[in-house]
């Protein structure tokens, strides 16, 4: 019995004294009819990451997870010095810091869903307006 009483204390001791992990799914969606092309650009390396965006569809770009309570957001500012949209290999959209209105920088145009379990999930939408030439 006191054997279970030290080892009940341990696990407890173990599992209180965790930090929390959350984690984070991001989306982009294309709500166009047309085939589009995101490229991000890292403040160390040039070309980053490519992603298609086949028209009327949410395209998965990336999985994260943190630590703490609440949301884990990817720092745009901090990874990327800028984001270009693409529509047949001509750049129609360029995103950086400096980027005014709806920006895929500013989180207030990013859809945030709790899904439970300390999981949050981000869709940025692509529409007719952003590729108005």
């Amino acid at each position: 019995m006191k054997y279970s009483i030290i080892l009940f204390s341990l696990i407890t001791v173990l599992f209180s004294s965790c930090d929390p992990i959350n984690f984070g799914t991001y989306h982009i969606e294309n709500t166009t009819l047309k085939n589009l092309e995101v490229r991000f650009y890292g403040v160390v390396q040039s070309e980053q990451d490519t992603l298609n965006l086949p028209p009327n569809e949410i395209t998965e770009w990336r999985k994260i997870s943190g630590r703490g309570d609440g949301e884990t957001r990817i720092n745009m500012y901090k990874y990327y010095d800028s984001i270009t949209l693409l529509l047949d290999d001509r750049v129609i959209k360029t995103y950086n810091s400096n980027s005014t209105g709806k920006s895929i920088y500013d989180y207030q145009f990013w859809d945030v869903k709790d899904k439970g379990n300390d999981h949050y999930e981000y869709t940025y939408s692509i529409e007719k307006s952003d590729i108005a030439e």
